[in-house]
């Protein structure tokens, strides 16, 4: 059973993990940081994050994540380890590429996959980030005006 098999994954454990929206979160910090993406750092500019847990992370472990900007003509094929990949390490220190990136004009995908450099395991696969401009502070309040509860 499924239960079962979720018992005995955690059993055998020998210590606490990561949790995967955190492991998640360090991919996306690298891939906004990264100036492939061209976001330089700017959080505002993700519009939607999606990936794939696909292996635990024990605190401490090193995060490796590569990074491929797709083009418009690229949006519907799988991204390819050609020269339009750069790795960036979740230190932020050297989230950086050879090429700089044109400015974000309206929306980009960016594609990325984070490993665990100890075990050379594949932890966030399948992960993508739209980037795009900031929605205009007006747009914003009148957004806001309609979420709130009229109670």
């Amino acid at each position: 059973s499924e239960k079962k098999k979720k018992t005995l994954f955690l059993k055998n454990l020998s210590r606490p993990i990561l949790h995967g929206l955190c492991t998640l979160a360090y991919g996306v910090r690298a891939v906004i940081n990264s100036e492939k993406a061209g976001a330089s750092g700017d959080a505002s500019l993700v519009r939607t994050v999606k990936g794939r847990m696909s292996s635990h992370v024990f605190p401490g472990e090193t995060l490796r994540t590569e990074v491929w900007l797709l083009r418009k003509d690229e949006l519907d094929s799988s991204p390819s380890s050609s020269s339009s990949s750069s790795s960036s390490s979740c230190s932020c220190s050297s989230c950086s590429s050879s090429s700089s990136s044109p400015p974000i004009k309206s929306f980009r995908k960016v594609v990325f996959v984070t490993s665990v450099v100890e075990r050379g395991t594949k932890v966030i696969t399948g992960a993508a980030v739209e980037l795009g401009e900031p929605e205009k502070e007006e747009e914003n309040e009148e957004k806001g005006e309609e979420l709130r509860s009229r109670l």
